[in-house]
């Protein structure tokens, strides 16, 4: 008898302390301190369209990055200013093309070594822009990258967003950034400029009544005897970078066409792709990982 009186003489105390604890707990475990937010609260303002379930299920999935890191815990403390990515899922489509960013606009995919960009006199079919007509209702190329080469491109899904890629293009304020292995030891940095012209075999050599080529070059590292380097287009002509490349004595490796065999595959991946989009004017960055 006497230990039920005690019980419910303490009983108050004992649910004091509990809210007291759990308020404390609470505190301590999820709130953020000054300057700081919870992944998830701030989710919630990115991203209203998403409901917290989703939100969860993208931190889990490591679609989160905060500052270039990715995060996985939904309730982890950030800064208010901290930069929010959210990685788009993986996708791809037939050939192996894989769909980097796509919209109402146009679509950003990662080309495989050995694809077509547009159609040719000896397959119309088997080409990114094939694919391209067959997954989405209209699809309109903007630029392109030889068979050889791999990497990001660009492709317009309505007139007015290929009309004005194109415009981005032509005032050459797209950015365009390739990584090679060549042939040989090259130093430091530069630029090669010459006038390049396709004769009637469909090789493209400097020729002084050719269209002015522009290419500036930065040396990342030596290799033995080969170099590696990274391009930066300033004009986009056909095999632009492949011929100053063997005008240069420094071919691509593995370019059979431009005087290297020495690999089974070209070594000239577009790696980055910067621009404006043509319709909402937002600064679009694209890169992909160099193969080789």
């Amino acid at each position: 008898m006497f230990s039920l009186i005690l019980s419910w003489l303490l009983l108050p105390y004992f649910i004091f302390w509990r809210d007291f604890l759990s308020k404390v707990l609470f505190s301590a475990i999820f709130l953020p301190m000054e300057g700081k937010q919870l992944l998830l609260e701030r989710l919630v303002l990115e991203f209203p369209e998403s409901s917290r379930s989703t939100l969860r299920k993208w931190v889990k999935n490591g679609r989160i990055f905060v500052d270039g890191k990715k995060i996985k815990l939904p309730n982890e403390t950030i800064g208010e200013g901290a930069t929010i990515t959210l990685k788009e899922k993986q996708k791809f489509l037939d050939l192996d093309i894989e769909v980097l960013y796509e919209d109402r606009d146009l679509v950003v995919v990662n080309k495989p070594e050995g694809v077509l960009s547009v159609a040719a006199a000896f397959d119309s079919e088997n080409t990114v822009h094939g694919v391209m007509k067959k997954h989405y209702r209209r699809a309109f190329p903007v630029h392109r990258l030889d068979r050889e080469t791999s990497g990001v491109m660009v492709m317009a899904l309505t007139e007015e967003a290929w009309e004005k890629l194109k415009e981005q293009f032509h005032a050459h304020s797209i950015h365009r950034q390739y990584r090679a292995i060549v042939r040989g030891r090259l130093e430091g940095e530069g630029t090669w400029k010459c006038r390049l012209k396709e004769d009637q075999n469909y090789f493209v050599r400097p020729h002084p009544k050719g269209d002015m080529a522009i290419t500036h070059y930065k040396v990342l590292e030596t290799r033995g005897k080969t170099t590696a380097i990274e391009f930066t287009l300033e004009t986009g002509k056909k095999n632009q970078i492949r011929a100053q490349a063997l005008a240069a004595t420094f071919p691509i490796l593995g370019d059979q066409k431009y005087g290297d065999t020495g690999s089974h595959r070209l070594h000239l991946h577009a790696c980055c792709l910067a621009f404006t989009h043509p319709i909402t004017g937002k600064s679009m960055h694209f890169e992909s990982p160099v193969p080789f």
